[in-house]
């Protein structure tokens, strides 16, 4: 009878001990990319670069805007259509694009036309005219 309790009871130690042992020796990833091994993880990791898109390119060569900064508009996250009615805006109102982006940053498009007194439904039509000419779609 001793003999079973003790055999229990050291069966009951060695659950605990093994079960104690996995949840404190797990492998913890905190998503950061930490590691203790000492190898690097720039191997596994993949840089994708951008590239420059075609209709951004059109239109700044349609406006005489140079590509590279209407490519760094557009991959910040301004739209094709969005950047074609800042720049009417922009020709429009006698005021550089760069100032127009800050007021976009706080204000939408058909406000920043207002402050400038200028009619959004004809930029909006016009942007749309001029979208479908540099994508080569059919105006109508």
């Amino acid at each position: 009878m001793k003999l079973k309790i003790v055999i229990s009871y050291l069966f009951i130690i060695y659950l605990i001990c093994s079960i104690t042992q996995n949840l404190l020796c797990q492998n913890v990833d905190f998503g950061v990319g930490l590691n203790f091994v000492g190898e690097s993880n720039e191997k596994n990791t993949k840089k994708t670069e951008i590239s420059d898109d075609s209709v951004i390119k059109k239109i700044a060569e349609k406006f005489n805007i140079e590509n590279e900064k209407l490519q760094k508009f557009f991959k910040q996250g301004y739209g094709r259509r969005e950047l074609i009615k800042l720049i009417l805006i922009s020709n429009k109102a006698n005021v550089t694009l760069d100032e127009i982006i800050k007021l976009r940053k706080n204000n939408k498009i058909y406000k920043i036309a207002l402050k400038y007194n200028l009619n959004y439904k004809e930029i909006l039509k016009e942007s749309e005219k001029l979208f479908k000419t540099v994508t080569n779609k059919n105006t109508q």
